[in-house]
């Protein structure tokens, strides 16, 4: 364990270093920084299922994972590491680089929302609470509070781990701006603890069912990437809920965006009729601005993405963007959503 910790030290330093580069070289023009970006997802899914780099996890959660990993101890470390890495980084550009370019510094967190199963069920509203703790708490809470949720600390022990009071006080308050991230809803349902408690991971740890469906039908349209279900109140529900429990802070909305698969026997031309992306992006948008009406301190809504990418976990199956690309040539269109875009900016 101490060669651990020592080796977690190094790579904070690490860490600290390449930040100062950026802002050394970049802080006269850059006036806003992220310093991580969806931790939750390497961090559950990097240690806790092995689905992305590096794939680790343990071998009753996977057969298929790279390496034998600790799924029930490892997330946890990794996010540990990743908020103390982040709160040495926002340190560093306050003392030195911030009264220079006055810029702000933040951290971008992806969530889902999650609403009951059974809306007149108790333990199904705790479960909600719980999934929302688990994946949001789990970063929002340190930053804000100085510490993890109640609910991780009760039912993970000393598998999560624990900060001192120095660290504690150097990660609440790292931010100026809360970056979140947002795509899909889920209905929550409670279950019981897992029957084996020394195959712990953190999949089971929120002891949640969470699905995009109830009785069979979907919490909202599902779409071409299957675990998102267009469901827009979910963004405003989490604004207000981040207005509630995280002391208003300013909000920059990083990520929301739909997909459609990259059917390459299509025209170009058909392609960038995109309208359902212009539904997506107005409805969503019309949620926006109902939480900005209830005092959520909103300053920018990002879509992804402004154009066709190679994306995270498909690679070229889908395609997320406002400007279509055509992956032969490399050649640029723009969808019909980027001109409704283009025109929404204008007209506010």
């Amino acid at each position: 364990m101490h060669r651990e910790m020592c080796h977690a030290r190094t790579r904070r330093k690490d860490y600290v270093d390449f930040a100062d580069v950026c802002f050394r070289e970049f802080g006269d023009r850059v006036k806003h920084w992220t310093t991580f970006n969806e931790p939750f997802t390497y961090s559950a899914y990097g240690y806790g299922n092995g689905v992305f780099a590096p794939g680790r996890c343990s071998p009753y959660v996977s057969k298929t994972c790279a390496a034998a990993g600790d799924s029930g101890r490892e997330p946890y470390v990794v996010a540990h590491h990743i908020l103390l890495s982040h709160a040495a980084a926002v340190r560093l550009y306050r003392t030195r680089y911030q009264p220079v370019h006055g810029g702000q510094i933040g951290v971008a967190v992806v969530t889902h929302w999650f609403v009951p199963y059974d809306g007149g069920a108790k333990a199904d509203r705790a479960a909600a609470r719980r999934s929302l703790d688990f994946m949001y708490g789990w970063f929002m809470d340190p930053i804000v509070h100085g510490d993890y949720p109640a609910a991780m600390r009760g039912w993970l022990g000393a598998r999560l781990p624990s900060f001192t009071a120095e660290q504690s006080a150097m990660v609440k308050g790292s931010y100026d701006f809360v970056g979140v991230s947002y795509y899909t809803t889920y209905y929550a349902r409670s279950v019981a603890a897992p029957p084996n408690a020394l195959q712990p991971s953190y999949d089971a740890d929120s002891r949640a069912d969470t699905t995009g469906f109830r009785n069979g039908k979907p919490i909202g349209p599902q779409e071409f990437t299957s675990i998102f279900f267009n469901y827009p109140p979910g963004l405003r529900e989490l604004l207000l809920y981040t207005k509630r429990r995280y002391n208003n802070p300013v909000i920059y909305v990083m990520e929301n965006g739909i997909d459609e698969g990259n059917n390459s026997s299509l025209p170009i031309s058909e392609a960038l009729k995109d309208g359902h992306r212009i539904s997506f992006h107005y409805k969503h948008l019309q949620f926006v601005n109902h939480a900005i009406r209830d005092k959520v301190r909103v300053k920018g809504y990002f879509t992804w993405t402004f154009m066709d990418c190679f994306e995270w976990g498909d690679g070229y199956l889908d395609r997320f963007g406002l400007v279509y690309v055509d992956r032969d040539t490399l050649e640029r269109h723009r969808k019909q959503s980027s001109y409704w875009i283009a025109d929404f900016l204008r007209r506010h």
